[in-house]
């Protein structure tokens, strides 16, 4: 099928809001930690000629079996390359990220040693505007299997969908303990993941100045557990930074906006962030419908780190006063899980569903980085493209499920009331309780955030010189945030 012909049947439309549509064999959706690296371990085992990470982070102490593993990646790595001496390993690394090595003790000698290394090749990416950061995470293996999502392969991210209070397996490479952790990726095999290891090799040419060398494509679908999707087409879409010569791409903004737009009934989301006003006055406009689609965000309660939430936690507070002034039916939420023990759970899931018809993961968050200054890969599935499929049965599936992972309870007590009340608002209210389930979120309430509200319009447009005083006072508001909490 070709690109136009899948334009016509779906909203991906290449060069627009995606890069391009592939065909993909095989497709399934991997929920959490556990469940990622058990699978990214399988499929490595399975790796005849070339594996290519690209990521944010990468840290080779951890254990691909949990935080308490017998095997570390570097050991499990060095025996990959042991096995099978045709392996040739390939990691892209963020630059500035690469400091965090030296707070990790012996891995600093691990990098060096495979710096100079023949059949393992690690670089560090520096090719961003200043400020941006490399936030894709790929794992590509021999050309035609791909990881693409929200996880790195790096300590915190392993936990299973229990999210159980102290989980002695929940530890960093140190034994210390991490706190619970939800995240989402997808794997792919066919012409989908041979894309994903081409934009892989422009990456590693601009860092490296060299293409990544081809392999033949000899990856098959090498997990043993059945796809959720098979012979589906999938759409590609990023961001990029605009550096040097190479032009800014700003794809994945187009699909949250379009997808925004399409929805009928319902837009599930879960994300580390809410923070991008062009998202919300997305939302916004919707919401001023006479019947408008719900909105459902499930996010962590507070940002990672002091310094997102000064930014961060403060853009979401001001973007949710704002959509209430536009939300007279009630149909915009947005919750926070917590464990048994009354721990809140971080998401750093970034997922978007439609009307259980399209269905989209990737690294991009809902900030103002993710769509135009980071760069970013994100993969998305429509049903519309795909007729004669039970797509939107699967995704309806999957929805559920994370639903029910949310809230501890059964996935045929969620699939009853979302299919008879047919509101997930309604189906959340209900269902939800203390311990480990959903809590919504609590907005603060003071004169400051009032007066920040009123003087903003979420429905006009924004004009250059507006855009520019606004970054200007909301620059003035974080620095005063920040002092103010350096100050304490």
């Amino acid at each position: 099928m070709s690109s136009n012909s899948i334009a016509r049947l779906s909203i991906f439309q290449p060069g627009i809001n995606c890069a391009a549509v592939e065909l993909a064999d095989h497709v399934s959706v991997i929920i959490d930690g556990e469940e990622y690296f058990a699978d990214l371990q399988e499929a490595l085992l399975a790796a005849k000629h070339q594996v290519v990470f690209i990521g944010w982070d990468f840290d080779t102490r951890v254990s691909l079996q949990g935080g308490n593993g017998s095997e570390s990646l570097r050991a499990f790595i060095v025996r990959l390359l042991k096995r099978n001496k045709t392996l040739r390993i390939y990691i892209l690394k963020w630059n500035f990220g690469a400091l965090k090595i030296l707070l990790r003790g012996r891995m600093i000698f691990t990098i060096v040693r495979w710096m100079f290394s023949n059949r393992l090749r690690i670089k560090f990416d520096g090719m961003h505007p200043i400020g941006a950061s490399h936030h894709q995470k790929l794992v590509i293996i021999d050309g035609g299997m791909a990881f693409c999502g929200g996880i790195d392969v790096t300590s915190g991210r392993w936990d299973t969908r229990e999210h159980l209070e102290n989980d002695p397996r929940r530890v960093s490479p140190d034994g210390e303990p991490l706190e619970p952790w939800h995240d989402i990726s997808m794997a792919l095999s066919g012409p989908a993941a041979s894309r994903l290891h081409d934009l892989a090799s422009e990456r590693w040419e601009r860092a490296t100045g060299k293409p990544l060398p081809t392999v033949e494509n000899a990856a098959h679908w090498s997990l043993r557990k059945p796809s959720d999707f098979e012979s589906v087409t999938v759409a590609i879409a990023r961001t990029r930074g605009e550096f040097r010569d190479v032009q800014s791409i700003r794809e994945n903004e187009a699909l949250f906006l379009d997808m925004i737009a399409t929805a009928k009934n319902f837009v599930y989301v879960e994300n580390q962030y809410f923070a991008s006003r062009t998202i919300a006055a997305a939302i916004a406009r919707r919401l001023k419908e006479e019947d408008p689609p719900e909105f459902v965000v499930i996010m962590p309660q507070t940002a990672d780190g002091w310094l997102e939430q000064v930014a961060m936690d403060t853009a979401r507070s001001q973007l949710v006063a704002m959509l209430a002034t536009t939300d007279a039916h009630q149909r915009f939420r947005i919750y926070h899980p917590f464990t048994e023990g009354g721990t809140p759970v971080y998401v750093h899931a970034k997922l978007m569903i439609v009307d259980d018809r399209i269905i989209r993961i990737g690294s991009s968050n809902m900030n103002n980085r993710s769509l135009g200054f980071d760069s970013e890969c994100d993969v998305a599935i429509d049903a519309s493209a795909n007729s004669g499929q039970s797509i939107e049965t699967k995704i309806s599936e999957i929805r559920a499920g994370l639903i029910a992972e949310h809230l501890n309870t059964p996935i045929e007590e969620v699939h009853r009331l979302l299919l008879g009340k047919g509101k997930m608002i309604a189906a959340i209210e209900t269902l939800r309780g203390t311990g480990r389930s959903l809590r919504p979120f609590e907005q603060e309430d003071n004169d400051e955030l009032a007066a920040y509200v009123a003087s903003q319009n979420l429905l006009d447009p924004v004009g250059e010189d507006q855009q520019q005083c606004e970054s200007l006072s909301g620059s003035r508001r974080l620095h005063r945030r920040i002092w103010d909490k350096i100050k304490k």
